[in-house]
């Protein structure tokens, strides 16, 4: 991918996010570093969480679904 596509993915996650605070809760994460993310999607009501991390990936327990970065760039045009 080129500067200019990955400036307009940058542009269009910034207008589908914004900032919280996380309260932890979730506690069974693989990696217990990555609770927090659970934690922020649960709280937010998110629908999905994007990450490369292959364990997160693969997380049978995981309360909202987690898909690659090319999952979000196959399914979601910017």
């Amino acid at each position: 991918m080129d500067e200019k596509q990955a400036q307009r993915i940058i542009a269009f996650i910034k207008n589908i996010t914004y900032n919280t605070i996380e309260r932890a809760v979730y506690g069974v994460s693989p990696d217990p570093k990555d609770n927090y993310l659970f934690d922020l999607a649960v709280q937010n009501n998110c629908v999905f969480i994007i990450s490369d991390d292959s364990e997160l990936v693969r997380f049978s327990l995981k309360p909202v679904s987690v898909h690659t970065s090319s999952w979000f760039l196959k399914n979601f045009r910017c």
